[in-house]
Parts: C-alpha cells; structure tokens; sequence
C-alpha cells in the first residue's frame, strides 16, 4: 500500500470510526463502553486552542469545538507508518470533532496542531 493510500485509509477510518490507543501508542478501533466517560472540551479560536495544554484521566473524550469563524484541523505530531495517530479533517464554524483516550494512554503526552494553521498547537496529557 502506498504511503497515500494509507494516510486516505486512515483519514476514512478516523471519520468513520471510534478510535483508542492500544497500550502500545498505536491506534485501535473499537466501541468502549463511554458510559462513565467524561468530556473536556478545547474550544478552537481565531488562531489557537484554548486551553492550550489539557491534562485528561484515560476513559475522557476530548471534544474540539470551533467557535471561530475560520476552518481548522485537530491533527496528532505523531506519526504512525507515516500517518497522524488522528486527524479530525476539516472542522468548520460552530462544529466540532471528538477523540476518545483510553486506558492504552495513560502517562503519555500527545502534541497536536492545526494542519492549515500550523502555529497553533496543543498538548494532551492523560493521567
């Protein structure tokens, strides 16, 4: 599979699905049980997140929510076969995109940033 393919796989699979990290950082498909979940949301501005960094317990959602009135991406530093761990796609005015943290990322730290605006970034740290 080419390196394009795969990051098209993997935009498809990240709009289509739930994702969670596995203990081992890598991203897995699933449905967990969310019914004591919480949600923190990180709104998107003009031309940051805010709050910038989030420290989260694992079972959390974190919810982007645009409440600009500009087009801005949740997309993850990190890169797995060549892909972002998450890319929200394209988030637009007064919607917003969600990512769930699982027990596979406890004690890590995951940096992300706006692909279209790519000063502006953002850290997730899940206890």
């Amino acid at each position: 599979m080419t390196r394009r393919a795969r990051r098209i796989a993997a935009l498809l699979l990240g709009a289509t699905l739930s994702l969670t990290l596995t203990g081992n950082g890598a991203v897995h498909a699933s449905s967990p049980d969310r019914s004591a979940a919480t949600t923190k949301v990180v709104n998107i501005l003009f031309d940051a997140f805010s709050p910038p960094t989030v420290t989260i317990t694992h079972d959390t959602t974190v919810k982007w929510k645009n409440v600009s009135n500009r087009v801005h991406t949740s997309t993850a530093d990190k890169l797995v076969n060549g892909v972002p761990l998450w890319d929200g796609g394209r988030i637009l005015p007064g919607k917003s995109w969600s990512r769930y943290f699982g027990a596979g990322a406890v004690g890590k730290t995951f940096k992300y940033h706006c692909k279209i605006h790519p000063t502006m970034k953002g850290t997730i740290k899940v206890t």
